[in-house]
């Protein structure tokens, strides 16, 4: 997909985007472990290292790793979301970071501290959700309203 070119006023100074992306990186290196250990608890499930002998204890552990299996996944999902935060405030493709992508107006600081990889303002977000899109289908689509 094209990533849009069109110049948009940055929403932070330098100094400013320096700290966001300290803050983005130290997460990233957090979630980064995190992924590590629920790929190490599924695999342990798979290689048989936690092999229970007792019947009801092989239905929990099963459902123990399909919770891991799901985890892992939203865990890869964020790690996803803040890889592509740091882009924008090395880039600013394809919108400057703190910019939200569909309003294209700045997304408040107090939402940001929350969760400073989501790239849509809290009405950005609300129009995902009044149109059944999900992130991933806005972000990935070249046409965002």
């Amino acid at each position: 997909m094209a990533a849009k070119t069109t110049k948009v006023k940055e929403v932070f100074s330098k100094a400013d985007l320096k700290k966001w992306r300290s803050l983005l990186v130290a997460v990233r290196r957090e979630k980064f472990e995190d992924i590590k250990d629920l790929m190490a608890d599924v695999t342990d499930c798979e290689d048989g290292h936690t092999l229970p002998t007792h019947q009801a204890d092989r239905g929990f552990d099963s459902e123990l790793q399909e919770m891991s299996i799901g985890n892992l996944d939203n865990e890869e999902e964020l790690l996803w979301m803040i890889d592509r935060a740091i882009s924008k405030i090395e880039t600013s493709i394809p919108y400057p970071f703190g910019l939200c992508e569909i309003t294209k107006k700045p997304i408040p600081k107090n939402r940001l501290k929350l969760l400073p990889w989501n790239p849509f303002s809290v009405e950005g977000s609300q129009y995902c959700d009044d149109n059944g899109l999900l992130m991933q289908e806005v972000l990935d689509s070249e046409e965002v309203p």
